[in-house]
């Protein structure tokens, strides 16, 4: 959600050409960039090295688990590169599609 409002809040910040808006939307670039990277941080370290494990998973869901965190890891850092919704959305999908992997069932 702070990456979606980083987004929409760069995009009407740089319409005003304004020098203290320049500013905030520094600010806000590196907000979303700072979310991007925890996510990203947290996902790789702590879901896919701690969470997912080979030996409990057949060969099949393993690498379908894999590939949704890979989804998750990939869609954050195209948010990190882009400066609309669309990577966003894609970002929010990914998450959604991984979100099963970890409801109790």
């Amino acid at each position: 959600m702070t990456i979606r409002k980083a987004v929409a809040q760069c995009q009407e910040l740089c319409k005003s050409g304004k020098l203290q808006d320049t500013h905030q939307l520094v600010r806000w670039i590196n907000t979303k960039e700072e979310h991007a990277s925890k996510l990203m941080h947290t996902i790789a370290e702590y879901f896919l090295a701690q969470k997912v494990k080979k030996e409990q998973l057949s060969e099949h869901d393993y690498l379908q688990v894999l590939a949704l965190h890979h989804a998750v890891l990939v869609a954050a850092m195209k948010t990190k590169q882009s400066s609309e919704m669309a990577p966003v959305d894609a970002l929010d999908k990914a998450i959604q599609a991984l979100r099963p992997v970890y409801e109790k069932k």
